[in-house]
């Protein structure tokens, strides 16, 4: 993707700057809809401490990972931690809270693994992979679940339901379906059914992508990492482990 010109992007800023997408750690309060229903699901243990912590997946050629806004709101610094490079520091590369959406590039990635995104509208009654590490061990710990439906909530959109317990630290991660695309990410629980996971579709990661111009990843013939299945997950899907992450907030 061409790169845009010195004016197209003060006019892109200023257009989403008046749509509410906050670049760098300025970040705005969540829409109240977002807020008084859902709740987030970060984890408060982290190796070296007590912090804040959630998961992510690789989406740009340069370390670039995408999380959640939550997850990295009032970070005075921020890990990544990968399969391939272990823990890295990372810096925020933009934010935006009515998304609940953020990048932040991981410094020394050396090779990045893509999970590839689809834009096709999920069926009800899919199965689907919350795909997470531990943030303890930063071992590979998917959690599975099934869409339970959909739902359209101004201004963010259509919400995926997911029926599944999410675990600490599953703000941010990718939920997957059964031919190894990301079909959306984790933004929470509903605050009054804790067992139904809240995700948005990659829809809105690719129009938030868009304005770093980074391409989304998007689904390409024999190019996906099936979900993984049972205990041979770790195995049999190196590709679709190897772009999840985990953000850490110190």
């Amino acid at each position: 993707m061409p790169r845009a010109s010195g004016n197209t992007r003060r006019r892109r800023t200023a257009v989403f700057a008046a749509l509410g997408y906050l670049s760098c750690a300025t970040l705005g309060a969540p829409a109240p809809d977002l807020t008084r229903m859902v709740e987030n699901v970060t984890a408060e243990t982290w190796p070296e401490g007590k912090t804040p912590a959630g998961s992510g997946f690789i989406v740009g050629p340069s370390g670039q990972v995408f999380t959640n806004a939550h997850v990295i709101t009032g970070c005075k610094n921020i890990s990544v931690t990968s399969a391939r490079d272990g823990v890295r520091p990372a810096i925020i590369l933009g934010a935006d809270n009515r998304l609940d959406a953020a990048v932040v590039v991981m410094e020394g990635l050396r090779t990045p693994a893509y999970l590839r995104f689809t834009m096709e509208s999920a069926k009800p009654a899919a199965d689907v992979t919350i795909a997470i590490r531990s943030v303890t061990s930063g071992e590979f710990q998917p959690v599975y679940g099934r869409l339970l439906g959909l739902t359209r909530v101004p201004p963010q959109g259509e919400f995926l339901h997911i029926d599944t317990m999410l675990q600490p630290g599953s703000s941010g991660a990718a939920v997957v379906d059964a031919d190894g695309f990301a079909i959306g990410y984790v933004i929470g629980r509903l605050k009054d059914k804790p067992a139904v996971g809240l995700a948005l579709p990659t829809r809105s990661i690719a129009r938030f992508l868009a304005y770093f111009d980074l391409p989304a990843p998007l689904k390409r013939q024999g190019a996906g990492a099936s979900p993984p299945s049972g205990a041979s997950a770790k195995a049999s899907h190196p590709l679709l482990e190897d772009a999840i992450v985990t953000v850490g907030c110190h």
